[in-house]
């Protein structure tokens, strides 16, 4: 109001200046709509930034709890195999060690080595499912190389224990048994510590290093 006292009045007064008039406030019309939409364009703009900024949030969120979810079942399924490798070494060590029994005769001798013999038969089976079950959460190489270790275990144990089970089929005598056995016995000792023993030990380090526990 205040712009058409001061300017309109004077130039309709002055004539021609109606169109003026008009063009003048024409633009400042437009100015003034140009500079509502921008307004609203800007809060519309900005409503629309905060809610993808949340859905972003939301998805890394997800996204980390999903990583968190399977660290933790990468870090359970390393367990659970280092725990069935170990079940297996474990009587493999005690064949190794030699029979603890003082004062045994070969009789005991013979069912010692054939128990742990059989032990050890039945966790090999026992990596192997394991091992097929949570295969998804290792990388090729080590899923190669524990299962280079979980055959190399099963073959030497299995050529142990199978001279035991076809002696004692043969009835050959306890005596003779425990010599073949023991003979066997420094043949399983060898292929133990050239081979399997090694590749234990690499397991361990790579399980250490997929667990945090040590930096590759």
């Amino acid at each position: 109001m205040s712009f058409l006292l001061d300017v309109g009045l004077p130039l309709i007064a002055g004539g021609g200046g109606g169109w003026l008039l008009v063009r003048i406030l024409g633009d400042r019309l437009l100015s003034h709509r140009l500079s509502k939409d921008l307004e609203r364009y800007k809060i519309e703009l900005t409503e629309q930034t905060d809610v993808l900024k949340t859905r972003l949030a939301i998805f890394a969120h997800e996204q980390n709890v999903s990583l968190s979810r399977v660290d933790a079942q990468r870090a359970d399924a390393i367990h659970t195999v280092y725990g069935c490798i170990q079940n297996v070494i474990a009587p493999l060590s005690k064949i190794i060690g030699g029979c603890p029994i003082v004062d045994g005769n070969p009789e005991r001798s013979v069912n010692y080595y054939r128990d742990q013999a059989e032990s050890a038969h039945e966790e090999c089976g026992v990596l192997t499912e394991t091992l097929t079950r949570l295969a998804i959460y290792f990388d090729n190489d080590t899923y190669k190389l524990i299962g280079a270790c979980s055959m190399q275990v099963m073959r030497s144990n299995a050529e142990f224990l199978r001279d035991l089970r076809r002696l004692e089929a043969a009835g050959t005598s306890a005596i003779e048994q425990l010599k073949i056995v023991e003979a066997n016995r420094d043949g399983l000792k060898t292929v133990y510590q050239e081979s399997m023993q090694p590749m234990v030990s690499d397991l361990t380090a790579i399980f250490r290093r997929l667990l945090g526990i040590e930096k590759g």
